[in-house]
């Protein structure tokens, strides 16, 4: 509970802490967490200010320290700090302010100097070539955050990509995946059973209501988007692909394969045949069409065609060049 109390000037009331402490597995009642807290401020530092409804805080430079952080320890908290942020709401984030201070802390001065190191030589990178993220407004993508990690109904104001007005909507969080840039909330309106998912970049408001979503019976956000929903899926159907690869390029397909079922086979002119159930989305077309000369598609021949027109349409835009 202690951990759950955040510094000056942010507060935390007494039903939201019983709340948290529920949610973490500890079932108390109101009274029990008032009884504590007057119990714990006569032997720490708490702050309770004097507001209709109390708000408990820790001065700004309290610190809660964790007893022997150990070398690898410091190294987690680092990097999650460094990788993983952006995916934590801001509550977790700030209960876990103290430990990625003391990890720094730890990190910058160790006295091996080994592990001071470390941060330095770890790094990410994507073969994608990389858009700027779309601005999220901070509020908004705290109270996102927040009604999903509650379960709590959210009222938010929202622009559909490409339309004029904004309208006001009530949602049931179910989830967040992060696509690439762009950070989508899976959800249902309010009175519909249908699962949709939406940009938090379009939306200009939030806030979250005090009602528990309504449940959809067996859903389960992996298998959501193991279906390709965020995939632009061209039928529910997968096809089976046969290409045709420069040997070169297919060897990443022999590291990395499409999927669990692909086969691989070496052709006598230095081309390399694939083979492959996969899922029909515009994602695979862009990939395909990434290659330009290097893959022939010959199977399935819907596709093959769809291809061929599109490299021939994008040549005769440079018609000019000989």
């Amino acid at each position: 509970m202690l951990r759950m109390i955040p510094r000056q000037p942010r507060r935390i009331g007494t039903s939201q802490l019983q709340q948290q402490l529920v949610a973490a597995g500890y079932p108390v009642t109101i009274r029990t967490v008032q009884r504590d807290l007057n119990g714990l401020a006569c032997f720490f530092p708490l702050y309770c200010d004097d507001e209709k409804i109390a708000g408990w805080s820790w001065p700004k430079d309290a610190f809660i320290d964790i007893p022997g952080m150990e070398p690898h320890t410091a190294l987690t908290f680092y990097l999650a700090e460094r990788f993983l942020k952006q995916m934590l709401p801001s509550s977790c984030v700030a209960f876990l302010e103290p430990q990625f201070k003391q990890s720094h802390n730890y990190i910058e001065n160790s006295t091996t100097g080994m592990l001071g190191h470390w941060p330095d030589k770890i790094q990410t990178y994507s073969r994608h070539l990389q858009l700027q993220s779309p601005t999220i407004i901070p509020e908004v993508l705290s109270h996102v955050y927040d009604s999903v990690l509650y379960t709590k109904q959210l009222e938010i104001t929202y622009q559909k990509r490409g339309g004029e007005n904004q309208h006001q909507y009530l949602v049931n969080p179910l989830g967040l995946v992060f696509v690439d840039q762009i950070v989508y909330l899976v959800c249902t309106f309010a009175g519909y059973q249908d699962i949709r998912h939406i940009a938090l970049h379009r939306m200009s408001q939030a806030q979250i209501k005090e009602v528990q979503i309504q449940e959809i019976d067996g859903f389960n956000l992996q298998d959501y988007v193991a279906t390709g929903a965020f995939g632009v899926l061209r039928s529910e159907k997968n096809i089976k692909v046969k290409l045709l690869f420069d040997s070169v390029v297919a060897i990443h397909l022999q590291e990395t394969p499409l999927t669990s079922d692909q086969s691989w086979s070496e052709q006598s002119d230095k081309q390399v045949m694939v083979e492959a159930n996969v899922q029909d989305t515009d994602q695979l077309r862009w990939w395909l069409l990434g290659f330009g000369d290097l893959v022939e598609v010959l199977e399935p021949e819907k596709l093959r065609i769809e291809i061929g027109v599109t490299l021939r349409n994008a040549a005769a835009v440079y018609k000019e060049i000989k």
